[in-house]
């Protein structure tokens, strides 16, 4: 929300810092509601039985392969129609506020090496990279959300391991270790 300012002041940032508050509270909220109503599910199942259960979510496939809090909400029934309603606004909400923010900073980072000297126009060249940017989260997506998180963000904590905590031991507590020489030479005089 904060990176599609053009410019910060006090108050925007405030009024950010708010929405992003209100928004992410909203969502965990209405996840936590919706996850508790496992408990019941999982007090069933205990009693009747796991084969049991399996032959009745065998007829609901459908509703288990969605999003987990998605399939709490549908199995409840139509009693909390307004839970799945509010669920699937909050979803959406952060999708947008995530795709809006993703796509204006890479734009920001990358239209001034897309084709500069081939496309003068400013406005084209950054179309070009948020095209690119939703091009390349559409593809990612593909992969679904379980492949996703069992296999992407494995290979991603090994990617931060050689680019972020590597360069931080080699180059960052050795720089650390000499400002604070100097910072006590400093005072020491």
């Amino acid at each position: 929300m904060i990176a599609a300012s053009t410019e910060l002041t006090h108050k925007g940032v405030k009024r950010a810092s708010i929405l992003g508050w209100l928004m992410n509270g909203g969502a965990l909220a209405a996840s936590g509601a919706m996850l508790l109503r496992w408990y019941p599910i999982l007090c069933t199942i205990k009693s009747v039985g796991v084969d049991t259960v399996a032959s009745i979510a065998a007829r609901h496939i459908g509703d288990v392969m969605k999003l987990p809090n998605q399939s709490v909400v549908t199995l409840m029934g139509s009693g909390y129609t307004w839970l799945f309603v509010v669920y699937t606004i909050l979803l959406f909400c952060a999708f947008v506020s995530t795709s809006v923010t993703l796509v204006y900073s890479m734009i920001q980072r990358f239209e001034g090496h897309c084709f500069p000297k081939a496309i003068k126009s400013k406005a084209l060249r950054s179309v070009i990279v948020g095209l690119v940017v939703i091009g390349l989260c559409y593809a990612v997506s593909l992969l679904g959300l379980s492949t996703i998180i069992s296999k992407i963000y494995g290979y991603d904590g090994y990617y931060a391991l050689i680019v972020v905590v590597l360069p931080a031991f080699i180059w960052g507590i050795p720089k650390i270790k000499k400002l604070s020489a100097e910072k006590k030479a400093e005072l020491s005089e």
